[in-house]
């Protein structure tokens, strides 16, 4: 009876597990101007955002009093300034336990999201148009054209640790850098890819995927501090401090925590290079898109390739070819999932857009296959030497 009683909680754990692996978490960062804030960072910059905050926070405890959520100060991470109030993030949380943080960034009131899953997401949409925009936008706050912002993942629901998974999308991200160029997002001061960087670095990558396709050894984790310290040597704007935080795929919570503080408390990893988005559908959109392709990528197997890509700009239909690939592999709908795209590229013909996502998708494989055989010849050399 005992050993039934083991197996079964056993068999439940494993479950409880797996169903933990598949909820994928997401945090927003969402970044809103006021015509208020006029002068630059250095120069008066943080004060006018920080009182641009305070006017946002006191309209949030208006609304509050109507739905039913409190507003608390937090020590802010600009805890510098004179003025604590305006130096403080605020945290505002509903009496389901959701929250949202209101804070200030270099020209910009930022609003930082509770890490959710989609059908978190889903069930307070219009709640969150109504409280986080629409209620902004009354006041002058708005979301800049052409702006970017930072979106995260859930570290371990993404990978559960898995480095072979985390390593596959880290380079099939890489191997897209169009999506980073002007298809999904581009910032490349804030979030390069690693095609405009230097040659160092794609190297260093190319040598980590090398090693671990021949012993495919390490966590998750583990690569992503490799990868921290091994690849993010430089970023774009060079007198910037904190190169490893300037990149497009930000990993700076895997060397600032300890594994089972991961596991008690997962961490995300930033994609840099995202359109803002104005509004919670759109930040919904992105969450399914990258839960997809992780799911795509767990069917995959063979060697990791990493095709060292470097490629500073894209044409336009690249760019929405690039990501027709990247919806359509993942087993989603391009026509849905395009409204990611800017106007301009939403506005292509989709019949030539999927033409040249064929021949983009063809010419890759191409190099994939080219390496894939490369290793398979070194392993072979290697195999009869010994």
């Amino acid at each position: 009876m005992k050993k039934h009683a083991l197996i079964f909680i056993l068999s439940l754990f494993a479950t409880l597990q797996l169903l933990a692996a598949e909820a994928f978490t997401f945090g927003a960062e969402w970044e809103f101007s006021h015509p208020s804030i006029q002068s630059e960072w250095e120069n008066g910059g943080q004060i006018e955002a920080a009182k641009a905050k305070l006017l946002y926070v006191e309209n949030i405890r208006e609304i509050c009093a109507t739905v039913g959520c409190t507003v608390d100060m937090e020590y802010g991470k600009w805890g510098s300034m004179q003025d604590h109030t305006q130096a403080a993030d605020y945290k505002v949380t509903f009496a389901d336990g959701w929250w949202f943080k209101i804070s200030h960034d270099p020209e910009c009131v930022e609003i930082t999201t509770k890490p959710s899953t989609i059908e978190e997401l889903k069930s307070r949409a219009k709640l969150i148009n109504e409280v986080v925009f629409k209620s902004g936008k009354k006041l002058g706050f708005t979301v800049p054209e052409n702006d970017n912002a930072h979106f995260n993942i859930g570290f371990m629901r993404a990978f559960n640790n898995n480095g072979d998974l985390f390593l596959r999308f880290f380079t099939d991200y890489h191997n897209r850098p169009e999506l980073a160029l002007g298809a999904i997002g581009h910032d490349i001061y804030n979030g390069p890819p690693l095609s405009i960087m230097h040659q160092e670095m794609r190297a260093a990558l190319s040598k980590i995927v090398l090693e671990h396709n021949a012993n495919p050894q390490l966590t998750a984790k583990q690569l992503a501090v490799t990868i921290e310290k091994n690849v993010y040597l430089q970023t774009y704007q060079n007198t910037w401090s904190k190169p490893r935080h300037y990149q497009m795929i930000g990993l700076k919570y895997m060397s600032s925590v300890m594994l089972e503080q991961l596991e008690q408390e997962d961490r995300p990893f930033e994609l840099r290079a995202i359109w803002a988005q104005k509004n919670v559908e759109q930040f919904i959109l992105l969450g399914e898109l990258f839960e997809a392709r992780i799911n795509y990528l767990k069917t995959q197997s063979g060697p990791i390739s990493y095709t060292e890509s470097q490629t500073f700009i894209a044409s336009k239909i690249d760019l929405a070819a690039s990501f027709y690939n990247y919806v359509t592999e993942s087993g989603l709908d391009y026509e849905k999932f395009k409204a990611l795209l800017p106007a301009d590229l939403q506005a292509l013909d989709s019949r030539r857009v999927e033409a040249r996502a064929q021949k983009m998708s063809r010419d890759l494989n191409l190099k994939i296959k080219g390496q894939n055989d490369h290793i398979n010849s070194r392993s072979c050399s290697a195999l009869f030497a010994g």
